[in-house]
């Protein structure tokens, strides 16, 4: 019995037998339960790797069932154990698994070519229920397999997941999807064999038992509840076939779906799967909308039907892994040679992640030629292949490089300075593949800005030598009319972190992006990185209008390395505020950042009026004690806050009628759904509240000298899904009852029927921006249709836009803040979030090891009192800017008088350009590049410009 690689301070290792019940038994002559190997009597310290091995036989007649391993430690010091094994020696030779017994061979191209995934399928004894939750003991505990591009081999652009079991009759799956986003869901049919359910949101399974022959049997569904089922002799060969008892259920979140599947193997013609047996099979899915957006757990280097790239199932006679099998073990090292945490390494169809000393392990595994993959979105992409013939494989470690974030895929040198300064844009990040040509280095920078405006302009840094300690600023701004002091002027450094690609997928499938803008600049700026830097000139009302210049200076140790001057061009106007408002969610009671320093409050709401934010979705309200009494502290808190930064009505507040259900006792189904005979039971206490409820939310807005109706009520969140529909209408209607104020409500306005089910009740229709973008695709749906349906009822539209991807860019923030909010019909535009409490925003700039997470527009930095900015939260300025400038622009036209005719019809004609562009946020983004932006807002400003002018040289003439 080899205990292998034992640094220890005079352990001695004990061997304990025991019984099938747990008994110590005796297996020696003597009589003794144990055996051991002392090494009492060695140094009483030893600080090298050794092996403490003993040998042992058990007796033919020994009822030993159990082998209790124990270390006894004789004297102070640790003990460190790198590995442990029992190894029956008439069965194979002794490993020892410091030895390497296989080689990590690298190997070039995409995973499409590498070898084929395997999974084991255990066999349970309860059958699963089929209701597409994965709440079964079996998939709570089951391995996960992953999909990957079905063409490529390599990471999937949504992650989709799927567990596998069988019992004596059946053959059960489970399969979660991850969405783009809401906007991404497309429900198809219920029915059998309809040839749409390719085109929605579905997953395909292949299967070919090894009585199949070359035939394999593909088995479509969706989550709700469609079946397409079909039978190929070989691809391109199908033969009629039913699965008649297949059965489906299905699950649908706002950004996940499930399908959970039963197939009787009587319809493939098996009667029971033996022990070991192995099929051909592969579980693939197709993401609609896209193209060509193929997934599947065997990639098949194109179309599905390609049943020699099918992966392997391995049936087992138990719920644990089949035997004869194999583990596969090796090490990740860095540069430095040291252990590399928490990697993940993919082979096999799955993902298992490196421990504390950088080992990977992969049990239940087959023998042959394999390749594995590090997949780690900090590292260089790797893969190699290795061979598996011993039981226990040991591969040989293997160095990974770290990512640098900063380097881009080209070299230097860029310019003729240390630095090679390069045009840059908040909106569109650089493009760390595309090499800069010459037209792309800048000499000077050039702006225009209106008086009390918030400039911001960014600039590409290039790196042509190493800079120690750097540093840089923006010298004061003068002009023939005064100074822009450097106190109105603030630097910033953008960092580039990981971000999931989506919230709800795997925390490896992320990609580095311009995220935060960091204040304080790096220690060093390694030569060959790419450096976004941002300026922001907080320009004073009562700055004169003219030019303006200053030098932007880079230092390195307080030494000059270069400069670029900066004009400034003042305009002699202010700048006007839509009625439409643009904003964000809040939410810094959770995770307590409200409750550390009250003060944070208030930085949170002057950082987001700074960036021009007039509304908030506050989650802040009317809460219940035990005796159903109102609480309006917090909704008090949050209305003063709101009008004390300049926040205009109407302002929404949570209502918090699930809290009052939940308070009084009713019982729930799920989350956000009531049940309904439970409330009813109750009924009279649940009105009572709500109609005290109600009185408060009127004394309310007499307390604040509110107009009636001036607050809007929410408490219930995407009722669309799941059950929460019918429990939501039947606590608006009681609440409809006890209050005038108007009703707000998120939801997916594709689902029409239950659009129209609702509309009675809510005043306030919360849209989600991408969803909206998506029901207007319809030829009979325009935004003109949207704002005459909302007129008609009276209501007040709302939308929001999520930053819950990496695919939504800064640029989203820019533009449905700003062109898209004026283009549509709707109130106020809030972006979801603001900051999320429970997450550290910050901890990528700081650890470098964690991602930074998917929610959060700004967040409190880790050692000062203030918020940290995002490029979504300063594209939410530019996209309020961008609003406010066609604001002013239209009010110049309507005050213009007949001797500016040609002034007006050169700015209509700038407001008609821009008007004609597609409204929806994807296809604004298309049209519209850094340079067009520019261009735009120059436009306006001339256009402005000229327009005052000539009223005050017409005001001039008529004195």
């Amino acid at each position: 019995m080899p205990l292998y690689d034992l640094r220890w301070a005079s352990p001695s290792l004990r061997v304990i037998f025991r019984d099938a019940d747990g008994n110590n038994l005796p297996n020696q002559a003597g009589g003794k339960y144990y055996v051991y190997s002392s090494t009492r009597n060695k140094e009483p310290i030893v600080d090298t790797w050794t092996a403490a091995v003993y040998s042992f036989t058990i007796a033919a007649e020994s009822k030993v069932d159990s082998v209790l391993l124990s270390i006894f430690l004789y004297d102070a010091g640790t003990i460190e154990i790198d590995n442990v094994g029992l190894f029956n020696d008439t069965v194979r030779s002794r490993t020892v698994p410091n030895e390497h017994t296989s080689e990590f061979r690298q190997v070039d191209g995409d995973a499409s070519r590498f070898g084929l995934p395997q999974a084991t399928v255990p066999k349970i004894d309860t059958a699963v229920k089929i209701d597409g939750k994965p709440d079964d003991p079996v998939w709570q505990h089951g391995k996960q397999n992953l999909l990957v591009n079905a063409i490529s081999g390599g990471r999937a652009p949504q992650a989709t997941e799927f567990q596998i079991a069988h019992d004596t009759e059946n053959l059960y799956l489970f399969v979660r999807a991850v969405e783009r986003g809401q906007e991404s869901h497309h429900h198809g049919p219920s029915g059998h064999d309809a040839p749409e359910i390719h085109r929605c949101d579905s997953i395909e399974i292949f299967l070919q038992p090894p009585t199949s022959g070359d035939a394999y049997y593909q088995i479509a569904v969706n989550p709700a509840g469609g079946i397409y089922d079909r039978k190929w002799i070989g691809p391109g060969n199908e033969t009629a076939w039913d699965a008649d008892g297949v059965i489906v259920g299905g699950y649908h979140h706002f950004d996940y779906w499930n399908v959970e599947v039963k197939i009787p193997l009587s319809d493939l013609g098996i009667r029971f799967p033996t022990p070991g047996s192995l099929w051909r099979a592969n579980v693939c899915r197709t993401e609609v909308p896209g193209q060509r957006n193929w997934n599947a757990w065997s990639s098949t280097g194109g179309e599905f039907h390609r049943p020699k790239r099918f992966g392997i199932l391995k049936f087992a006679e138990d719920d644990l892994a089949g035997e004869n099998t194999h583990t596969l073990r090796g090490t990740l090292i860095d540069g430095d040679a040291q252990p590399l945490k928490d990697v993940p390494v993919k082979a096999f169809g799955r993902i298992e992640r490196t421990d504390a000393h950088g080992v990977y392990v992969f049990d239940d595994v087959p023998g042959g030629k394999h390749v594995i993959s590090i997949l780690s979105p900090k590292h260089t992409e790797m893969h190699g292949q290795v061979s598996i013939t011993n039981q226990l494989e040991n591969v040989a470690p293997v160095t990974v490089q770290r990512r640098d974030p900063f380097q881009p895929d080209f070299t230097g040198p860029l310019g003729r300075d240390a630095v090679g300064w390069i045009h840059g844009s908040i909106t569109e990040p650089p493009n760390m593949r595309e090499q800069p040509g010459r037209a792309d280095l800048v000499q000077s920078i050039l702006l225009h800005a209106a008086k009390g405006e918030t400039k911001a302009v960014a600039v590409s840094l290039f790196a042509n030598q190493m800079l120690d300690h750097p540093d840089l600023q923006l010298t004061r701004l003068s002009g023939r009319k005064g100074v822009i002091d450097g106190d109105r002027i603030s630097i910033g450094w953008v960092q580039r972190m990981l971000k999931p690609v989506h919230y709800q997928g795997p925390q490896d499938d992320a990609l580095f992006v311009w995220r935060f803008v960091w204040n304080e600049p790096p220690k060093v700026f390694h030569r060959g990185q790419l450096r976004l830097i941002t300026v922001k000139i907080d320009i004073p009302e009562d700055t004169q209008s003219g030019e303006y210049s200053g030098d932007l200076v880079l230092k390195s140790k307080d030494q000059l390395v270069s400069t670029i001057p900066i004009n400034l061009s003042v305009g002699d106007f202010k700048l006007d505020q839509p009625a439409e408002r643009a904003g964000a969610f809040l939410n810094i009671k959770r995770g307590s950042l409200d409750d550390a320093d009250p003060r944070w409050a208030e930085i949170v709401f002057a950082d987001m009026a700074a960036h021009g934010a007039r509304t908030v979705m506050f989650w802040q309200g009317i809460v219940f004690d035990s005796s159903g009494q109102p609480i309006t502290e917090a909704a008090e808190h949050s209305l003063r806050m709101q009008m004390k930064h300049s926040m205009s009505p109407p302002y929404a507040i949570k209502f918090s009628v699930e809290q009052l259900a939940r308070t009084i006792g009713v019982e729930f189904k799920e989350p956000h759904a009531i049940d309904i005979p439970s409330l009813q039971a109750k009924e009279m206490l649940f009105r009572d509240a709500v109609s005290r409820g109600a009185a408060a939310v009127r004394d309310l807005e007499k307390k604040f000298a509110l107009k009636p109706k001036s607050l809007v009520l929410f408490w219930s969140d995407e009722v669309f899904i799941g059950e929460r529909l019918d429990p939501w209408m039947y606590t608006a209607n009681i609440v409809r009852e006890y209050t005038d104020n108007p009703i707000g409500l998120t939801f997916d306005p594709r689902q029409e029927d239950k659009w129209r089910l609702v509309e009675p009740l809510v005043e306030a229709p919360f849209f989600h921006g991408r969803n909206l973008d998506t029901w207007i695709d319809n030829d009979e749906r325009t935004y003109q249709t949207l704002r005459e349906r909302l007129e008609s009822k009276g209501g007040v539209g709302l939308a929001y836009y999520n930053i819950t991807r990496t695919d939504v860019t800064p640029e989203y923030a820019r533009i449905c803040n700003g062109l898209w909010l004026w283009q549509t019909p709707l109130n106020a535009q809030m972006h979801w979030t603001y900051f999320w409490g429970d997450q550290d925003a910050l901890v990528g700039v700081r650890e470098g090891e964690r991602l930074a997470p998917y929610f959060a527009l700004a967040a409190p930095h880790p050692t000062k009192m203030e918020m940290v900015s995002t490029l979504d939260w300063e594209n939410l300025r530019e996209g309020v800017t961008d609003h406010q400038y066609i604001t002013t622009l239209e009010n110049a036209i309507e005050s213009a008088g007949p001797e500016q005719a040609a002034a007006v019809e050169k700015a209509k004609a700038l407001l008609a350009e821009m008007w004609a562009v597609d409204p929806r946020v994807t296809e604004t983004a298309k049209a519209i590049d850094a340079a067009e932006w520019d261009r735009r807002r120059s436009a306006l400003f001339e256009s402005i410009s000229e327009l005052k002018r000539s009223t005050i040289a017409s005001d001039g003439n008529s004195r």
